[in-house]
């Protein structure tokens, strides 16, 4: 989510914990003016030295972002990691022309019914092999880091749902944007932003729908 001051624009990144319990809470935040690798890998690190050492760490979920893997990648380099499916369909689809996102979205999706990662796989080479030369930069898009999309097959068939996309993340951030709907969110500086921000997620993590204290590394 972009915030303002002084006619800027800003980005807020955002980690959220879940328990094998099925607690969770929002762990840390940083406002950064841009969302690069640099931004990313200063937010994870700051994670790790607070605590998070990764010791129990089992799996790290992220959208198809080249800047969140590498930092994921530096600073988890042991941790398993899975990209969101909802996140790669949407990618595919944007490359795809408008007379195939139906049949393209029915492909994909039909690639992430499967029941084992060699059936997806298989799926996966038969959907690019019908697609690609009608849609090359669907199927490139498609291809680029999809074995990251079926990390979710080493994890009991009961958890798949819930550890194969960044859903969760984006539940909790529709009461973030209702909340900043209902208020100015223009700001003369960053510490401003920081406080509202600040207190959006303290009364997310305490009241809804989460539990627990926050943290910030701004």
């Amino acid at each position: 989510k972009g915030y303002g001051w002084d006619d800027n624009r800003s980005v807020l990144l955002c980690a959220l914990g879940v328990k094998p319990t099925g607690e969770r809470r929002v762990i840390g935040f940083s406002l950064e003016r841009t969302e690069n690798g640099e931004a990313w890998y200063g937010f994870v690190k700051k994670l790790k030295e607070r605590g998070l050492t990764g010791a129990n760490l089992k799996l790290i979920i992220t959208d198809d972002l080249a800047a969140i893997e590498s930092a994921a990648a530096r600073v988890y380099p042991e941790t398993q990691r899975q990209l969101c499916i909802a996140h790669k369909q949407r990618n595919v689809l944007t490359k795809t022309s408008f007379k195939h996102k139906r049949e393209m979205a029915d492909d994909v999706k039909a690639i992430f019914r499967s029941e084992t990662k060699e059936e997806a796989m298989e799926k996966t080479k038969t959907v690019v092999k019908k697609w690609y030369m009608a849609e090359p930069k669907a199927m490139e898009s498609l291809r680029f880091n999809i074995e990251y999309c079926f990390t979710y097959f080493s994890f009991p068939k009961e958890l798949w749902t819930k550890v194969r996309t960044t859903n969760l993340l984006e539940r909790e951030f529709k009461e973030v944007r209702r909340r900043m709907k209902a208020f100015d969110n223009t700001f003369q500086d960053e510490a401003s932003a920081n406080r509202y921000a600040n207190s959006i997620f303290s009364y997310l993590n305490s009241n809804y729908p989460l539990k627990g204290g926050l943290h910030t590394n701004a």
